[in-house]
């Protein structure tokens, strides 16, 4: 999974969990990666039903960050 973005003043409504639940419908596996300084991002996953597979530093962003996934 590349990004899901829901705006600030949108977030808590329900958006990305609908977003979430329309992904895990598409595959039978989801990974994504989340900045570790992110936590209600990385909250919202381990909420979804993701796991922590790895932690690493974005090459691109010396950002540590975690590769998450979730099998259906």
């Amino acid at each position: 999974m590349a990004a899901i973005f829901v705006s600030p003043e949108n977030q808590r409504a329900g958006i990305g969990k609908q977003l979430m639940n329309h992904a895990k419908k598409q595959r039978d596996n989801i990974v994504l990666s989340v900045y570790k300084e992110n936590e209600s991002s990385f909250n919202f996953y381990l909420s979804q039903g993701f796991t922590v597979v790895s932690e690493q530093i974005d090459e691109h962003t010396g950002h540590q960050e975690y590769t998450m996934s979730t099998s259906i």
